[in-house]
């Protein structure tokens, strides 16, 4: 961890040489024919935060480009050399359709080229993701690896984003005042939007899956969930909320048993009981060393996301007002065409503001509703073509899967889903990629013949301690399940 922090920090003095070492690093790789190193690669690089100072990306053609996304394009290379099962291959094809039936309303409409790569972009990275987890997924040790990548990712992002939080240091990704209607000067808390956020969800909500399911408890996985709660909480998010919610209603679905409902609730009501101790007990701590600080982050999240929650604060919502009438826009649009859609680089609503900016430039093209945004390009055809690659593996895996690391990733994935309704995962960097990684690792395992592939007890035991009785017979129900499945 230190190591890894001494190096960011050594990366902001020579930010020249940072790409330069990136390519060699890849180019050892390929040499090495380490081919599948790649897959952690990507991970890292798109998933952690690090301060300004440390190049984030680099521009080519007169596009922007993140580090991770030409190392994703290298991984996926290296994903479609190997054996792909049939399941993976038909969500792919449903997924490659539906960016088809978009691209060929493009081309009957004649849209502008740029316009139609800047809505195709990031579903394509979605895409390529899909391919890369499947494969890693069923890649003997490199599950493990990803998830051992993701723990030191989380724990970097969540020092970088506490030390932004102190003023020690300015991040690369979105910041701003964390109150909806007022600003509260320098003194007020500050959210960070960063690459790390909805990975630190994700996490997160498989964490807690697995521990509906009974397979690990949250004290067992604490090297993840720490970390992602911090980001979390620092990100000052209400859709956050939705994502947990969804994750933990499957996860209960799929253990179909009073003894997870039961768990689930308890746990619930502590928490809750914990989250009303600290709001009450935080402004009592201003006079001790930090207790300034954490009253003023915990002012915020109140604020922000639980008050934010009410309907009056919705009403007030300037964003959620916007996103309103961005909404009634996208309806007009969707009933002049709702078979096949207006295809991709279509503007559904008229530019605002001055040239040059978001509100001029990607705005007509953009909406926060990815569900609403997917049926103006492609229609109902490819609502249906998407909703058929994502929504098949959350079934199969929450209802039919013996796996609990595919059931708890299926829980995940229906979280994602959700938040897609109010943030458009697939058309943003890095979460384009997250939302296809955590589809392809669930078709992944939910086909896969391999025993190592199957990311269980063993994994947890391997850093964390010991395997109790009650979990190496889960592991034998994760054997006899894929067993049965293979049959």
């Amino acid at each position: 961890m230190i190591s890894a922090l001494v190096t960011v920090a050594a990366a902001m003095f020579f930010a020249t040489y940072t790409v330069l070492f990136l390519i060699a690093v890849c180019g050892i790789l390929l040499l090495r024919r380490r081919y599948e190193l790649l897959v952690p690669l990507t991970l890292f690089l798109a998933a952690t935060t690090l301060p300004n100072g440390i190049p984030a990306g680099f521009a080519a053609g007169g596009y922007a480009f993140k580090l991770y996304e030409p190392v994703l394009v290298a991984a996926f290379i290296w994903a479609v050399t190997r054996p792909v099962a049939k399941p993976t291959t038909r969500v792919v094809a449903a997924l490659v359709a539906w960016l088809g039936v978009g691209l060929i309303g493009a081309l009957l409409v004649s849209a502008q080229l740029g316009k139609v790569i800047a809505d195709i972009r990031y579903p394509v990275e979605m895409v390529m993701a899909v391919a890369v987890a499947a494969a890693a997924v069923t890649t003997p040790d490199l599950g493990r690896m990803c998830a051992r990548t993701m723990k030191w990712s989380l724990w970097i992002s969540a020092a970088f984003i506490m030390l932004a939080s102190a003023g020690v240091l300015t991040l690369v990704g979105r910041s701003e005042i964390a109150t909806l209607f007022e600003t509260t000067g320098d003194g007020g808390a500050t959210r960070y939007l960063t690459a790390a956020t909805f990975f630190a969800l994700t996490t997160l909500c498989v964490c807690l899956a697995l521990a509906v399911s009974g397979t690990f408890s949250l004290a067992q996985t604490w090297m993840w969930t720490v970390p992602a709660l911090l980001i979390l909480f620092l990100a000052f998010s209400r859709n956050h909320i939705l994502g947990i919610a969804v994750t933990l209603l499957l996860a209960i679905l799929a253990a179909r048993s009073a003894g997870a409902v039961g768990r689930t609730t308890i746990r619930v009501a502590v928490g809750a009981l914990v989250i009303f101790g600290v709001l009450t007990v935080s402004p009592m701590l201003s006079g001790l060393p930090g207790g300034e600080w954490f009253a003023t982050q915990i002012d915020g999240y109140s604020s922000r996301v639980v008050d934010g929650l009410r309907s009056d604060a919705l009403a007030r919502d300037d964003s959620a007002r916007y996103r309103e009438r961005e909404i009634g826009n996208l309806e007009r649009a969707f009933y002049e065409d709702p078979v096949v859609g207006h295809g991709f680089g279509f503007a559904y609503q008229r530019p605002q503001g001055s040239q040059g900016t978001f509100w001029y430039d990607r705005a007509p093209y953009y909406s926060h509703n990815f569900y609403w945004w997917m049926m103006v390009k492609t229609g109902v055809v490819g609502l249906l073509l998407f909703l058929l690659a994502t929504l098949v593996p959350v079934v199969k895996g929450t209802v039919w899967s013996k796996n609990p690391v595919a059931v708890a990733l299926a829980a995940s994935l229906g979280g994602l889903l959700a938040i897609c309704w109010v943030a458009p995962l697939p058309l943003d960097s890095p979460t384009s990629a997250l939302v296809g990684s955590a589809l392809g690792a669930l078709v992944g395992l939910l086909t896969s013949r391999q025993r190592d592939s199957v990311t269980t007890v063993e994994f947890v035991d391997q850093y964390q301690g010991h395997v109790t009785d009650r979990q190496a017979e889960s592991v034998d129900g994760v054997t006899a399940g894929t067993s049965a499945m293979r049959n």
